[in-house]
């Protein structure tokens, strides 16, 4: 059973998931459009690298705005010579539920056999 990002989103949570490129969601145009929070998901090659939350400042664009400019905040994996290439997706969420939401992502893409290898809480 192959995890499928969207489908999860639709059925759990029925929202509309928005796809771009990590340095298109953290454009000067994505602040506005990007701005609020929820939870995303970051794929490198097509391969899920992590499922996270995004609730504080501007949510979703603050926190590809960390991913982009690797910052401190942001993720190690994240590099120069990535970054262009790293596909987001995000749906936009009450910030109270996004805790429970990442987690229920998660786990459903764990059970499907996600690896998730940039995710901090790694299972493996």
């Amino acid at each position: 059973m192959a995890f499928d990002f969207d489908d999860e989103v639709k059925k759990n949570y029925n929202a509309t998931v928005s796809t771009m490129l990590l340095k298109d969601a953290y454009g000067k145009k994505s602040q506005v459009a990007n701005s609020g929070p929820g939870i995303y998901a970051l794929y490198l090659d097509g391969e899920l690298k992590k499922i996270g939350k995004a609730v504080y400042n501007k949510g979703i664009f603050t926190r590809m705005s960390q991913y982009y400019r690797l910052t401190p905040e942001g993720l190690s994996q994240i590099t120069k010579n990535n970054r262009d290439k790293i596909e987001v997706k995000f749906f936009f969420l009450k910030k109270d539920d996004c805790w429970i939401a990442e987690r229920k992502l998660q786990g459903i893409a764990w059970d499907a056999g996600e690896r998730m290898p940039w995710e901090s809480k790694n299972r493996n």
